[in-house]
């Protein structure tokens, strides 16, 4: 989990999110608050969303 200014990131629960959760835990500490870290941390919770919702369709 990274503790971020907007609030906690969990891991990723799918792997092809994972690099981008790499990213983002890689680059917390100096950006932070930045445009650009709470863009990419949308995205990620985006595509987070999104694959645990096509993960659900595909199960059950």
């Amino acid at each position: 989990m990274i503790e971020t200014k907007n609030g906690p990131i969990y891991e990723p629960m799918s792997p092809e999110a994972r690099p981008l959760y790499e990213w983002l835990k890689k680059y917390h500490l100096t950006l932070d608050g930045s445009r650009a870290y709470i863009d990419v941390a949308e995205i990620y919770l985006s595509l987070e969303f999104d694959l645990a919702k096509q993960n659900k369709r595909h199960v059950g």
